[in-house]
């Protein structure tokens, strides 16, 4: 019996294995820290989008299927894309430079990482502008993780949210008396 029962849980595992990799797709989301490499001092960005959204964008744009690749012609495009829809303001709405360090396609995922080398308390004063994939597909929802200094927070942006403060105004949290 106990092998049986083992066989049995081995094939409802497998099963659950399966369906979740098929049913992982009904989502679409872009998952992006910001953080600070203690040793360089330069702020570190790094995207992770499902493969298959970015091609299927891809796909779209050149009317044709295409799978995504770290191909030159495909990081150009990932580029061009990123500096489009991926922005950090600042108070003046101006773009802060951000340096392209490239892209890392694997089986599921596609990484793309950029760098901001410029001033962190300008880069904390900032608002992130995150519009990747959006409009593309149902329910598209971009994650940011933000670890500045001591500063942390996490951010999400939906078709109707597209904007926010990359770190909420220290004055929200003076209420914290204790």
């Amino acid at each position: 019996m106990p092998q049986l029962f083992k066989r049995a849980l081995a094939a409802t595992l497998l099963l659950l294995v399966g369906c979740s990799a098929v049913s992982a797709h009904t989502y679409h989301a872009i998952r992006t820290t910001i953080s600070q490499n203690e040793n360089s001092g330069t702020v570190e960005i790094v995207h992770r989008a499902f493969a298959a959204d970015v091609s299927a964008l891809l796909a779209a744009e050149q009317n044709k299927a295409v799978e995504i690749s770290d191909s030159n012609d495909h990081q150009q495009w990932l580029q061009s894309y990123w500096n489009r829809y991926f922005a950090l303001l600042d108070s003046n709405k101006k773009d802060l430079p951000l340096s392209w360090v490239g892209v890392e396609v694997d089986d599921h995922y596609v990484w793309v990482y950029q760098e901001y080398q410029g001033n962190v308390k300008t880069l904390m004063e900032a608002q992130l502008h995150n519009g990747l994939l959006m409009g593309k597909f149902d329910h598209q929802i971009n994650t940011v993780d933000v670890k500045l200094d001591s500063h942390k927070a996490a951010l999400v942006f939906t078709e109707t949210n597209l904007r926010q403060p990359l770190l909420a105004p220290p004055a929200q949290s003076s209420h914290h008396h204790h």
